[in-house]
């Protein structure tokens, strides 16, 4: 079995944990390290074989689909086993290679087993409430493994050797834009949650939810399809498949109420729903529920508590103009 292990030059702390991984599976293991070592120990990434990859376009090869056409042009024959860093970066190149090589791919697991002459990948599920092993029954196989769990075994005279790969844009990529992401806990730490369901979903709705919740000084969220469509990022998506989240204040905005959603809201303290609806499932579960249209309700909601900001801000003006004179 061939294996390989691919770990960039600013990344190779990891080394050691995914080459410890990668040697429980039969046969020869090889470190790929584009970029190249730069200094760093070879014997502390614990690989016996070492190849060295420079790119002759470095800034094109910072994007993933384009590092691993690189890579892949590289391969002097199909490897079995493709094992990455799990990071953004980490997981596009490892999805990225297994649509080259024609195999199966695994983002962010656990571990890496062999058992029963196959290899069987944990991840969490469910939320990370829940550990489930994957038997994999066909290879090539690329995996991106999260750091941790397995302890360095350096070994002393590693063979390395170097190779430039060629890091060519396709002609189809014309514009690669980067999106920074928030903190991944924005919404698990908020003690107000405002969440957007399928009702709620339009563009002017959610620029309202999305003042309403800075009003209130907690975070928006959104259901599944929200997430799915591409109104809300990833990271802010409620359920058993996103965050599960316990804030203090939870108001759901056009959400039915699956149980995949409400399973992640369920530990809020207060639950209010608004739904045209009035037998949609979410009423079942909250504690104040108001039968209307939720961009409706939820703009003359902000026009209340602006108002009432305003009136606040004016009082203390009046308190410190009185005191002062």
């Amino acid at each position: 079995m061939k294996k390989i292990v691919v770990c960039f030059s600013d990344e190779l702390r990891c080394a050691a944990a995914l080459v410890a991984h990668a040697e429980k599976l039969p046969g020869e293991t090889v470190l790929w390290v584009p970029g190249g070592l730069d200094g760093f120990p070879a014997p502390d990434t614990g690989a016996k074989k070492i190849i060295e990859v420079a790119f002759d376009n470095p800034a094109a090869a910072g994007e993933s689909l384009v590092c691993a056409k690189a890579l892949f042009d590289l391969f002097d024959e199909t490897p079995d086993v493709v094992l990455t860093s799990s990071s953004p970066r980490g997981d596009a190149l490892a999805a990225q290679l297994s649509l080259l090589l024609g195999g199966e791919c695994v983002t962010a697991a656990k571990k890496l087993l062999w058992e029963d002459d196959a290899p069987v990948v944990r991840r969490a599920v469910f939320a990370g409430n829940l550990d489930a092993d994957f038997a994999v029954g066909a290879l090539p196989l690329c995996v991106s493994l999260l750091p941790g769990g397995e302890d360095a075994r350096p070994v002393d005279f590693p063979a390395v050797t170097s190779r430039t790969a060629h890091a060519a844009q396709p002609d189809w990529l014309t514009d690669i834009e980067t999106v920074k992401t928030e903190a991944p806990d924005a919404l698990t730490d908020a003690k107000t949650v405002v969440a957007a369901g399928r009702g709620a979903g339009n563009r002017a709705k959610l620029e309202t939810l999305a003042a309403l919740a800075d009003a209130l000084g907690g975070v928006l969220g959104g259901t599944r399809p929200v997430i799915c469509d591409g109104k809300l990022p990833p990271e802010r998506q409620l359920g058993i498949s996103g965050k599960c989240v316990s804030p203090a204040l939870c108001l759901v905005f056009g959400a039915s109420g699956s149980a995949a959603f409400r399973a992640g809201i369920d530990g809020s303290k207060k639950l209010v729903a608004v739904n045209r609806d009035p037998e949609a499932p979410i009423f079942s579960a909250c504690d104040l529920g108001v039968v209307a249209d939720s961009g409706e309700f939820a703009a003359a909601l902000l026009a209340a508590l602006q108002k009432q900001q305003k009136s606040r801000k004016r009082d203390f003006k009046e308190s410190v103009w009185t005191k002062s004179s």
